[in-house]
């Protein structure tokens, strides 16, 4: 999580290399997307050459990255492939040994939602992961449907969308079950 993609001074623009100006401005678009990011360089213990970007959505985010001042490296809670953990005792069980710092609140979660995920393929934001900050938006089809129809996530995914007329209403992502 960087705390701005557009000035001068981002230092994740500066230090990715050969991104594109498009690619950081589809992080900039929505709040609570990550867009990928294209980069020379590798981040972490990771060899994929993609980071994902986002900006802060909460104004806990926004108070974290003015007084740290670097980016931030966040999760949504979960190993891959393992639903989100969402209920602290959960959590540290869980996540320990994976994260440093665990932020919480007394505000429980009561529905864990994935981030939604777009990079810039020809030019043109492409969904990857539609959820929160796109999610439970229309999308547009190309036919008409006949009647209603209702799909569902294969195998453990919990995701579901309803298409209706000339229009789909897709579920936020909620990951593994």
């Amino acid at each position: 999580m960087v705390a701005d993609v557009k000035g001068r001074r981002c230092r994740m623009r500066n230090r990715c290399g050969r991104a594109k100006t498009a690619q950081f401005a589809a992080a900039a678009d929505r709040s609570a997307t990550q867009a990928l990011v294209d980069s020379d360089r590798r981040f972490g213990c990771t060899a994929n050459p993609r980071i994902g970007v986002m900006l802060p959505y909460t104004p806990l985010h926004h108070l974290l990255l003015r007084d740290i001042g670097v980016p931030l490296v966040m999760t949504s809670g979960n190993q891959s492939d393992e639903p989100i953990a969402y209920r602290e005792p959960d959590v540290f069980e869980r996540l320990r040994g994976i994260a440093d710092v665990f932020l919480i609140h007394n505000r429980p979660i009561h529905v864990r939602c994935d981030d939604s995920v777009t990079r810039v393929i020809g030019g043109i934001e492409s969904p990857i992961r539609r959820s929160r900050g796109y999610a439970p938006l229309p999308i547009a089809l190309p036919l008409s449907c006949p009647a209603p129809i209702l799909a569902v996530g294969g195998q453990m995914k919990v995701t579901f969308a309803l298409g209706c007329g000339s229009t789909c209403r897709a579920e936020p992502a909620h990951g593994r079950s």
